[in-house]
Parts: C-alpha cells; structure tokens; sequence
C-alpha cells in the first residue's frame, strides 16, 4: 500500500464518521423536538381540565338541581341531576 491510498482510506474513515456524527445529531434533534410536543399537549389537557373543573363547579353553583337516580349505575351511592349532569358531591365541585 502506498501512502495515496492509506491517506484515502483514513479520510473515507473520517468522512463517514462525521457523516455518522451528523445522522446522529438530527435524529437526536428530532427526538428531542418529539418531546417537546408531548409536553406542549400534555400541558394543553391538563389547563383544559382545570378549565372543566371551573366550569362544572360553576354549573354546580348555578344550577337548581333536580336529583335521581343514576339508573345506569347500579353500585352508585350518588345521584345525577337530570339538568346539568352532575352527580351531588359538592366536595368535588367547591
């Protein structure tokens, strides 16, 4: 082997390294912007539901209730109002 190719060689080396180097540092980049999605969204839901939270517990404030049974629930010990579709736990709703 001459020195030519031995210089070629190691700068076949070298290039595909920095090839490698560089797959890696986009895919670890995409990765990355992966998650930053899941927390965007995931922090979405959790303000959507506190604003479902505010708002039911304004329904149970506003409501004139009319309470029954939950008849699609057999093991229920609270009931429904037939208006608003809250069950009657006031706890849950201050």
């Amino acid at each position: 082997m001459n020195k030519q190719t031995i210089v070629e060689q190691i700068l076949d080396i070298v290039i595909n390294e920095v090839i490698c180097l560089q797959k890696t540092k986009n895919i670890r980049k995409s990765v990355r912007n992966c998650w930053e999605e899941i927390y965007t969204y995931e922090k979405m839901i959790k303000d959507r539901k506190n604003k479902i939270k505010e708002l039911e517990s304004t329904l149970y404030k506003t409501c004139n209730h009319h309470w029954e049974r939950d008849w699609e629930d057999n093991y229920s010990r609270y009931k429904i109002c037939n208006k608003c579709k809250l069950a009657n736990m006031p706890y849950v709703y201050r």
